[in-house]
């Protein structure tokens, strides 16, 4: 990720809070003071040639001769709410940085009858740093979804913590309100129904999607030429983040081997799905026992409260890695809109070994857009109704996700 300032005064508060808050993982740079026409040329010269995901950072007082429609897909323009970039204070700089890098996520315009992705929305409320934005069109999930809020063909749903908002078209039709614990809540707020079309959603986000990806490809191909790795290593759990970092590197014929951490409590699910991609994009993986099922059994759920299972997955995974490579590179599928804390987690970081996540910037909805002209299907979890996909003890299964299992063979486990 890289900013964007007008000057040398306003780099120098930024330059501070990367240090503090971001551990100096953001690249930070200027446009050597330049106003007006001079700025704006800046501005579209950096917006045609990107290095990186970018955004640029100007004081209020520059929204008057800029549009802000100069977004796209890799590059976001974003005012703070000071005239000057200078003026702001640390602490509220950090809140307008973790905003402007919602816009990545959160973009998005009706169009007539189809969505329009990388500008400013049209219909949303706010920018919220952590959410997330995606389309219902899997026939299990709508059927579910039809029995509490009168729906259109295609619902958008904003993913805000433990809320969905979801709209039809560009109106707010019901909420789903779904905490960890306590009450599974549907409201219904409109009955204005506005059909999607598909495929001209599809058709007008290609371009989008294509800049996207060249982007996070391009960002691996850079490392990979700068430090010699001996072997690239994805964990590859069948959820969708780590789903598009198989089909991205396939793709782009990008050597690498994914492995796949059997913890003993996986979904058969997400199981049969590793085997059917892997099967489909012609690609082997390796698989490592976690035995955390065996863990479980001895040490109850204070294994699971504790996060101690994720500890267990990532060592076994790890213990794995240094037996098939020396200098390896770990590609994850961290993304900023699954929590707050994950967007100052750096892009590139080493721990044990170097660890990259090129897809903090995309959406759900892009991954799905991603899929859909590719032609992978998604996780059945997903076609369910899930967010995210796990273990099936895993405590961080909402009580909307234990809703949608009580028809399965998984029931008992959680009536």
């Amino acid at each position: 990720m890289q900013i964007y300032v007008r000057a040398r005064k306003d780099k120098a508060l930024l330059d501070y809070v990367n240090e503090k808050v971001y551990n100096s993982s953001l690249t930070i740079k200027t446009f050597c003071g330049k106003r007006k026409e001079e700025l704006i040329e800046e501005i579209k010269h950096l917006k045609n040639n990107p290095k990186d995901f970018t955004i640029v950072l100007l004081g209020n007082e520059d929204r008057k001769w800029i549009d802000e429609d100069i977004s796209d897909a890799v590059t976001k323009l974003y005012f703070v709410s000071k005239k000057k970039v200078r003026n702001t204070k640390p602490k509220a700089i950090v809140k307008e940085i973790e905003m402007a890098k919602s816009r990545f996520i959160l973009d998005i315009v009706l169009v007539e009858d189809y969505y329009r992705l990388g500008k400013m929305s049209n219909f949303l409320r706010e920018l919220i740093p952590g959410s997330d934005i995606y389309l219902i069109y899997y026939s299990n999930y709508k059927e579910v979804l039809s029995n509490f809020i009168e729906i259109n063909n295609y619902p958008l749903v904003w993913h805000v913590r433990d809320i969905d908002y979801i709209y039809s078209a560009d109106k707010l039709i019901g909420k789903i309100f779904r905490p960890l614990d306590g009450l599974l809540k549907f409201v219904k707020l409109g009955n204005e129904i506005i059909n999607i079309n598909l495929d001209r959603t599809i058709k007008h986000n290609l371009d989008y999607i294509k800049r996207k990806e060249r982007m996070t490809v391009e960002k691996i191909r850079f490392l990979m030429n700068k430090i010699e790795f001996d072997r690239v290593i994805v964990p590859w759990s069948g959820g969708k983040d780590s789903t598009l970092l198989v089909t991205l590197l396939k793709k782009h014929k990008i050597e690498f081997t994914p492995i796949y951490v059997d913890t003993g409590l996986e979904f058969d699910e997400s199981k049969k799905y590793i085997d059917k991609i892997a099967k489909r994009l012609g690609i082997k993986y390796e698989t490592v026992y976690a035995e955390i099922d065996k863990a479980l059994r001895s040490n109850s759920y204070d294994l699971l409260l504790g996060r101690k299972c994720t500890l267990l997955k990532i060592s076994n995974l790890y213990k794995k890695i240094e037996e098939i490579a020396e200098n390896p590179l770990i590609i994850n599928g961290d993304r900023i809109s699954e929590s707050e804390s994950r967007s100052f987690r750096p892009e590139l970081r080493k721990d044990t070994f170097w660890v990259l996540s090129p897809i903090k910037y995309w959406s759900y909805l892009d991954e799905q857009l991603y899929f859909i002209t590719n032609n992978i299907p998604v996780n059945p979890l997903y076609e369910l109704g899930f967010y995210r996909v796990g273990c099936w003890v895993c405590p961080f299964i909402d009580v909307f996700e234990k809703f949608l299992l009580k028809e399965t063979k998984y029931a008992d486990k959680f009536l």
